[in-house]
């Protein structure tokens, strides 16, 4: 989670319904459930104690009724709803974890809670996406962890003291990536010299450039997005989900099942946490900077996932996209 002080958004509202503690949240509402009833007051009580000012060993100490392990379940609970901040001094600049956090806020709560989930992502999610669009999105996967590549190296050769071994850890997270995903793609009877002759679409490339721009020139803007390219748990267990649906090759859907687990297992929607949390503080320039970069990232994205759509719904020059020879 790697949050140290965890705060309730300030803009939150708590009330009972029935068995149930509802948060209320720039008007989305988000549960939390008990399998026993008795333990509500007391997390009652814990989200309370939110404030920012007391620690996770703390809070599982002093709130009465729960067991550590149940406060760390609710906190994690709350974290993947991306309600929580990270706490700190009145009047202090904002630290490196606290700007990661506000920048999750304002991608997944503001931006997207605003505009809602892209038309692919509800298609995937509603189980109507189709065959051609689900196994596209996966060329345009491959493309991305390919280009990858492009960023990875920049990064290590830049970044120095305690920010290197994590970007070291990061790297060699995702270092092949691309050719697990090859193996995947290859299953569906396209040759190797197809698949990497094959073309992304321009959003694909534009995404790409972008991260690949601010690797060689803007790290703070570079760590700041990367939980981006992670995406989120729940998109990627319901692609692999509705890839089930077809009668798709079994190598096809182990590789694409693998990658998806890979990522959930390395916690990797967090590195940009991790890489911020080195940093005491981020001033108000730089701050003013990386969020203009990702709302342009925000922004290219959503254009990226229509490209996706409306090439793939009817794949005018074929899966993969070649040149006309």
């Amino acid at each position: 989670m790697h949050i140290t002080r965890p705060m309730l958004r300030s803009d939150s509202a708590i009330r009972r319904l029935d068995d149930c503690l509802v948060i209320t949240y720039l008007d989305e509402d988000y549960e939390i459930e008990f399998d026993d009833p008795a333990s509500l007051p007391a997390t009652e009580i814990l989200l309370g104690r939110l404030d920012g000012t007391r620690t996770v060993d703390e809070l599982s100490q002093d709130t009465a009724g729960l067991r550590p392990e149940q406060v760390a379940s609710t906190l994690s609970i709350l974290d993947g709803n991306f309600l929580l901040a990270e706490g700190g001094h009145a009047g202090a600049p904002i630290s490196g974890l606290a700007f990661a956090l506000h920048l999750e806020d304002l991608y997944y709560n503001r931006w997207m809670g605003r505009d809602g989930e892209t038309e692919l992502v509800r298609a995937v999610f509603d189980g109507q996406a189709s065959r051609d669009v689900l196994i596209g999105w996966g060329f345009e996967c491959y493309h991305v962890t390919t280009r990858a590549h492009d960023c990875l190296a920049p990064i290590i050769a830049r970044m120095h003291d305690g920010l290197k071994p994590l970007a070291i850890d990061y790297v060699l997270d995702e270092y092949r990536h691309d050719k697990l995903l090859m193996k995947s793609l290859l299953a569906l009877g396209h040759t190797r010299e197809a698949i990497e002759g094959s073309l992304p679409l321009p959003y694909t490339h534009a995404v790409m450039n972008l991260l690949a721009r601010w690797s060689n020139t803007d790290l703070l803007s570079f760590m700041g997005c990367l939980f981006v390219f992670e995406g989120t748990r729940d998109i990627g267990d319901a692609y692999i989900r509705q890839l089930e649906q077809y009668d798709l090759p079994p190598e096809f859907l182990r590789g694409q099942s693998v990658h998806n687990d890979v990522n959930n297992a390395g916690d990797h929607g967090a590195v940009s946490r991790l890489l911020y949390s080195r940093f005491p503080s981020i001033g108000v320039d730089d701050q003013a900077r990386v969020i203009r970069n990702l709302r342009m990232l925000y922004d290219a994205q959503r254009r990226k996932h229509r490209n996706v759509l409306d090439y793939y719904r009817a794949p005018t020059i074929g899966i993969p996209r070649m040149l006309p020879r």
